[in-house]
């Protein structure tokens, strides 16, 4: 049988120390490892996973093209090992030129993480966000953070009903 670890994170040397000490202090756990690629392809190996996907959530919209070329990179080194999700923000004003460029990347989906990113799951900002991903790249939603009402399953619920009855028009 063959195993993909659908939900894995490292960061990027620059921003790993800080992205850490913020999931501890959001979630209020402690991070046993450096959260470093290198580590998270160890414990792939070590734990016998085939494939994993490489998520990141860019916080800030300035940080959207880093943190998808950052992805882009690893995953065309090492396609045989990691899929790579992309990421994009609501205050990022060129997505549908972002989108394009993910495309070119190779960038096989998006992580949105309504909590990190600062706006509720069905924030009219995304609906044409939404609209413009389609049937492009799969997403991962972040639901069900007990810690916010930014995002549930509710929410993420009337966005689907809407994408569906509209036929992708919100």
């Amino acid at each position: 049988m063959k195993a993909i670890d659908f939900h894995a994170h490292a960061f990027p040397d620059n921003i790993e120390q800080k992205a850490i000490k913020n999931l501890e202090s959001h979630y209020t756990i402690n991070v046993p490892n450096k959260a470093s690629l290198d580590e998270l392809l160890a414990s792939t190996k070590s734990a016998r996973v085939d494939k994993l996907v490489l998520l990141v959530a860019a916080t800030k919209p300035a940080l959207v093209k880093m943190t998808n070329d950052w992805v882009a990179n690893i995953s065309s080194k090492i396609p045989d090992k990691i899929i790579g999700f992309g990421s994009i923000h609501p205050n990022f004003k060129k997505y549908e030129k972002e989108l394009d460029r993910m495309e070119q990347l190779c960038l096989k989906g998006i992580k949105i993480h309504p909590k990190f990113q600062g706006f509720d799951l069905d924030d009219p900002r995304m609906w044409l966000i939404y609209e413009a991903i389609g049937d492009r790249f799969l997403v991962l939603f972040h639901v069900g953070n007990k810690h916010s009402k930014a995002s549930s399953p509710a929410k993420l619920a009337k966005i689907l009903e809407l994408l569906h009855t509209n036929h992708g028009q919100l």
